[in-house]
C-alpha cells in the first residue's frame, strides 16, 4: 500500500511556544514549514533563528495578517517586502543559506476572497501574484497531491494547504475526530497539512501523534 505523505505546514510563527513545539518535532524527526508573520518575527527573530539552524523552513506569512482581498496592490507589496526582509536577516544571523522563497495568504486569501471557495482570478489577485513571482516566491514540489481543485493552484507562486486541522476553532477532542473522519486524510492523496503556532504544546503533540496514528510520514517537499 502507498505510504501516505503529509507536508506539514505551521502558520502564525513564532509565538512564546514555537520552541517546544519545534523540540517536539525534532525528537520526532519531523519536518515543517513555518510561515512566519514579519510582526512576530520583529518580537521574537530568536526563535526563528532557531528554527532556522535546526532546519526548518521559513516561509512568509504577510506582515500582520491582513484580507489581501481588503488592501491595495501597494500595501499588498508592503507587507511582503517587510517580512521578507525579516525572514532574509534571520537567515543571515542565524548563518544559514535561504534555500527557497515561499508564502502564504492570510485566511488564504489570494486577493479574491477563500481560495477554496473562488478559485478564479481578478485582477487583484493576478497582479498580487506577479508581485511574488517578481520577489522570486515560488511553490516547492509538493508530489502525490491528487486533488482536482488543488491542481488548478499548482502555477501559482503561493503555497495553499489541503487540510486544515482547525484547532484554532474546535475544542481538541473534535479536532481529533474531525482528522479521523476527514475524507482527505482517509484518501490515497498526500496533502498539505496545516496548524497554527497559536495552539497549545499539549494540542499541537496530540493532532501531530493522530495523524501519524493515521499513517501519515511527514517530509518536506523538494525545494529545488
Amino acid at each position: 500500500m502507498k505510504q501516505k505523505i503529509g507536508y506539514l505546514t505551521i502558520d502564525d510563527v513564532p509565538t512564546r511556544c514555537t520552541k517546544r513545539k519545534l523540540d517536539y518535532l525534532i525528537s520526532k524527526n519531523i519536518p515543517a514549514i513555518l510561515f512566519c508573520r514579519g510582526e512576530l518575527i520583529r518580537k521574537k527573530i530568536n526563535i526563528v533563528i532557531y528554527a532556522i539552524k535546526k532546519g526548518f523552513i521559513i516561509g512568509n506569512h504577510s506582515y500582520n495578517h491582513p484580507n489581501f482581498s481588503k488592501i491595495s496592490l501597494e500595501e499588498a507589496k508592503e507587507q511582503i517586502e517587510k517580512t521578507d526582509k525579516l525572514i532574509e536577516e534571520a537567515y543571515k544571523k542565524a548563518g544559514v543559506k535561504r534555500q527557497i522563497k515561499l508564502f502564504r495568504f492570510p485566511f488564504g486569501d489570494k486577493g479574491n476572497g477563500d481560495f477554496e471557495k473562488l478559485i478564479p482570478k481578478n485582477k487583484h489577485a493576478k497582479e498580487i501574484q506577479k508581485i511574488l513571482k517578481k520577489l522570486g516566491y515560488r511553490q516547492p514540489k509538493f508530489t502525490g497531491i491528487t486533488y482536482r481543485w488543488y491542481k488548478k493552484l499548482k502555477k501559482d507562486a503561493d503555497v495553499v494547504w489541503t487540510f486544515d486541522s482547525c484547532e484554532y476553532e474546535l475544542p481538541l477532542r473534535k479536532v481529533l475526530k474531525r482528522i479521523d473522519e476527514s475524507p482527505r486524510i482517509n484518501s490515497k492523496s498526500n496533502d498539505i497539512i496545516l496548524i497554527h503556532d497559536f495552539s497549545t504544546p499539549k494540542t499541537f503533540s496530540k493532532i501531530i501523534e493522530k495523524l501519524i496514528s493515521k499513517g501519515i510520514k511527514f517530509k518536506l517537499p523538494n525545494l529545488k
